[in-house]
């Protein structure tokens, strides 16, 4: 299924606050209803500019790289802002050029708390490696092989899906169910325009990362946003512990430091 704009907002994204309610990838959409995503609702692809074209593909050869998903095209930066700020977002397929490099489109993306993996089509290596949004972008090169792109947008998607939303907890609330629960897991949260990684091994805080910080550092500026939005994927990059101290200790700390 094919939309030019999509308006409506939707309740995809909204999950239970215990995180013992969390099966990854099915996340409890309503408290003790476990719900599949794949087919609770089908994904939502934004393609931004003529990807079809640029990929050497047809239309219907784009959609049938990603049968399951719902399409929603656009070549206006304006129209692509709108769909960010009220459609939930799997995917973007777009090419590379002056729509992906501006100042807005990085604040809308780094105002959403899932973050929405990026596939760019470009036409040499490196073109776009330092222009726009960099978290969560990866690049692919023309002459396009299909076969591959198919795998790459369908690996893209699986990964979307094991990152859900959670509401109805605050974020200091949250972190020590995690740490109760003894979870393994990442928490990406946004603030505003601000955006960080929390990452828990076996309950503990192990690591942060918040802009150019990372560490306790990072914890303490995110533990310490008062208003937020964060989303849970039950697994944690492989990377060297950057936070010594407790989580306790880290959210006194927060707490003293925002008062």
């Amino acid at each position: 299924m094919e939309t030019t704009l999509q308006l409506q907002t939707c309740d995809r994204d909204r999950v239970a606050a215990d995180p013992s309610e969390i099966a990854i990838p099915k996340p409890v959409i309503q408290p003790g209803k476990a719900v599949n995503v794949e087919l609770a609702k089908a994904a939502s692809v934004l393609v931004v500019g003529d990807f079809a074209r640029m990929a050497g593909i047809t239309d219907a050869a784009l959609r049938d790289l990603a049968p399951r998903a719902r399409l929603l095209r656009t070549v206006l930066k304006s129209e692509a802002l709108h769909l960010l700020s009220t459609t939930p977002v799997d995917l973007i397929l777009a090419v590379c050029g002056p729509s992906l490099a501006t100042a807005e489109l990085t604040r809308a993306m780094n105002s959403l708390p899932l973050p929405i993996p990026i596939l760019v089509l470009e036409q040499s290596p490196g073109l776009a490696r330092d222009r726009g949004p960099r978290e969560g972008v990866e690049h692919l090169h023309v002459p396009v092989n299909v076969p591959e792109l198919r795998e790459r947008i369908a690996a893209l998607l699986a990964r979307r899906a094991q990152i859900v939303r959670i509401e109805g907890v605050s974020l200091t609330g949250y972190v020590q169910l995690v740490e109760m629960e003894r979870r393994t897991c990442t928490l990406f949260v946004a603030a505003a325009e601000r955006r960080g990684t929390l990452g828990f091994s076996g309950g503990r805080l192990v690591d942060a990362a918040c802009g150019e910080h990372d560490g306790e550092p990072a914890a303490l500026e995110i533990l310490g946003w008062p208003v937020t939005a964060f989303a849970y994927q039950g697994v944690l990059t492989a990377r060297p512990a950057t936070i010594r101290r407790s989580l306790t200790e880290l959210l006194l700390e927060a707490a003293r430091l925002g008062d």
